[in-house]
């Protein structure tokens, strides 16, 4: 196959892996690639620090991304009901596959798709949500509808999020705890808990101190560790330590 006359050629030094999760299962496979593997988690671009979070006159719940099975927006139509003091803002996804959406799920009043905006317009939506949340189910399609990423991914909204000094609440899945600390830099609560999800906005809704500082956490772990620099720095330290290139 192509990926193993990859590794046999003459130029090759290490590969790159997004999780943990995949370097695992990488060496499964390719046992002889020991000790010429690099972790480095993705990351977003060197985001502006923006103000601190000041409270909404309406409680606002942030998803941004795909509206692809798995990504958990079935999780957040269910919790909407039960946080009838919250508004959540769905941003993301085309016309038809809104309108979808629409078809086969009943949408509560306090759920908004926003659809698809630029990219450059995302840092100042997410800035003015109260929460940013991350929904995973424990399988995650990709374009397409096929295959299943939960268990390797290292999805770039994360990291965007950390950027943005708001709580997040996101799926507890193994994969995410490569990056989020429970209590520590974001609340996790059980993919499709609906239960759990109900109460961590709860928590962060009445507990401003907390929220306040998971999202500085956040921000502090991103500008150390999640920036593209700081990314590239991790690796080519990581290619000196493995001799993979001179110091």
């Amino acid at each position: 196959m192509d990926f193993e006359r990859l590794l046999a050629g003459t130029g090759f030094r290490a590969v790159v892996c997004i999780s943990e999760a995949l370097e695992r299962r990488l060496l499964e496979a390719f046992p002889g690639l020991d000790g010429r593997t690099i972790v480095a988690h993705d990351g977003a671009p060197a985001l502006e620090k923006p103000e601190s979070a000041g409270r909404n006159e309406e409680f606002v719940v942030g998803y941004f991304g795909s509206l692809h099975k798995g990504k958990g927006v079935e999780t957040l139509l269910e919790v909407a009901p039960r946080c009838s003091w919250a508004t959540f803002r769905i941003v993301g996804g085309d016309p038809s596959t809104i309108q979808a959406w629409r078809e086969e799920h009943v949408i509560p009043a306090n759920v908004h798709f926003l659809g698809h905006h630029a990219h450059r317009e995302l840092p100042t939506m997410m800035a003015e949500c109260d929460v940013l949340v991350a929904p995973y189910l424990e399988k995650v399609s990709v374009h397409g509808g096929g295959g299943d990423v939960a268990r390797w991914m290292s999805p770039l909204k994360l990291f965007e999020y950390m950027a943005m000094l708001r709580p997040i609440v996101a799926a507890d899945l193994p994969v995410l705890r490569e990056v989020l600390r429970d209590g520590d830099n974001a609340l996790l609560a059980g993919p499709g808990k609906v239960d759990e999800w109900v109460r961590a906005l709860e928590l962060l809704r009445d507990d401003g101190e907390l929220a306040r500082r998971l999202g500085e956490q956040a921000r502090s772990d991103y500008e150390a560790r999640h920036t593209w620099d700081a990314r590239a720095g991790h690796i080519l330290s990581e290619l000196r330590r493995i001799g993979a290139v001179s110091a």
